[in-house]
């Protein structure tokens, strides 16, 4: 069964063939392939670097060794010695170990970059979603009776999410930078409306004259630009 080990610290001054070696005559398995990688800690130590070791079975193992790897692959260090020497390994079991691969440089390069490519256009959609969910809910609670449910699900999403501010030149309606649903949209409309109508009622009971703007039109789900909005029946007074 492959397994690979772990060695925080080795000098770089070692080869392959020494490593490999001093790995099967500790009786830890037949070397397969080593990685090296730059020191966690290094404080700009060049003399140093980690190894990863990925081995095969001894089929000459005997019971010591297998016990040796057992613990080793639990979880437990092992501390190689080199005899006439102050060097030594400590022996871990590696995790999260880099499978061996047919592509050589160019194409890890090649696939890494197109990766980043992906993540980076994902990270995009997720950006312009979450903006999306942002204008839901702006616009589906209202800020001041509901603003607590706001917040709560304002806090789900990730705290650099901003509104979409549209730059535009109409200023029809006052709430144009805030979102909002259609039917709110409608109703804006006819709230302008009846605001007009109203402000004319007042002038022409001041003047004594009939006003000129007829009432808003009832919805009947015939209109397209109001197909969203609300049947609402309007009684408007009857003028003499």
């Amino acid at each position: 069964m492959p397994h690979s080990y772990y060695i925080p610290s080795i000098q770089k001054t070692h080869s392959l063939q020494f490593i490999a070696s001093q790995i099967h005559n500790s009786g830890l398995g037949v070397v397969s392939r080593i990685d090296f990688a730059p020191l966690k800690k290094s404080n700009n130590n060049t003399k140093l670097h980690s190894a990863f070791i990925h081995c095969d079975n001894d089929p000459a193992w005997q019971r010591q060794e297998l016990e040796l790897v057992g613990k080793i692959q639990n979880g437990q260090s092992y501390r190689l010695n080199f005899f006439g020497t102050s060097e030594y390994w400590i022996i871990l079991k590696a995790r999260n170990v880099i499978q061996q691969t047919i592509m050589n440089t160019s194409q890890i390069a090649d696939k890494c970059t197109f990766l980043e490519n992906k993540v980076s256009e994902l990270e995009c959609k997720l950006t312009s979603a979450n903006q999306i969910l942002y204008q839901l809910v702006c616009g589906l609670y209202c800020p001041i009776k509901q603003d607590e449910i706001r917040q709560q699900l304002f806090a789900l999403l990730p705290k650099d999410v901003k509104p979409l501010i549209v730059e535009t030149d109409n200023t029809e309606y006052i709430w144009s930078n805030s979102p909002t649903t259609v039917q709110g949209i409608v109703s804006e409309k006819r709230i302008d409306l009846l605001q007009i109508q109203v402000n004319e009622i007042q002038n022409s009971l001041t003047n004594n004259q009939r006003p000129e703007t007829p009432p808003p039109p009832l919805i009947d789900g015939t209109d397209s630009d109001t197909d969203y909005a609300y049947n609402m029946n309007i009684e408007m007074a009857t003028w003499e």
